[in-house]
């Protein structure tokens, strides 16, 4: 939802510029930008098919290669397969405990990475 948005999103640019120096400093830098516009595009098809099985539309699965947009990418890019190519799980105040604690978790283990990072 989009309140939980509104609150993670400092915690989610804090946590993305973290990983982009943690990168960088590897000298993976530009292998994690180009992850992140890879996940863009894996999104943006996800939603679309989801969209076209929603409403009823023909839709014939490709590969996974071809659904993960590998088609053409370098042989390495080719083992890496996504974990998630299908619909978003809805929202359900049964699992709210359990979004709550995901989400302590994930603050605790940033704020202990932040502390041992210095």
């Amino acid at each position: 939802p989009a309140f939980q948005y509104v609150i993670n999103l400092p915690f989610l640019a804090l946590g993305r510029a973290m990983k982009q120096h943690y990168f960088t400093k590897k000298g993976l830098g530009e292998a994690f930008s180009d992850g992140l516009e890879r996940g863009k595009a894996l999104i943006y098809v996800a939603k679309d098919q989801d969209w076209l099985v929603k409403y009823g539309y023909f839709y014939k699965k490709r590969s996974l290669p071809e659904e993960a947009l590998l088609e053409g990418a370098d042989e390495e890019l080719q083992q890496v397969m996504p974990l998630y190519l299908g619909t978003k799980v809805p929202f359900s105040m049964e699992h709210l405990p359990s979004y709550v604690r995901i989400q302590g978790k994930l603050w605790s283990n940033l704020f202990r990475e932040l502390k041992d990072g210095q």
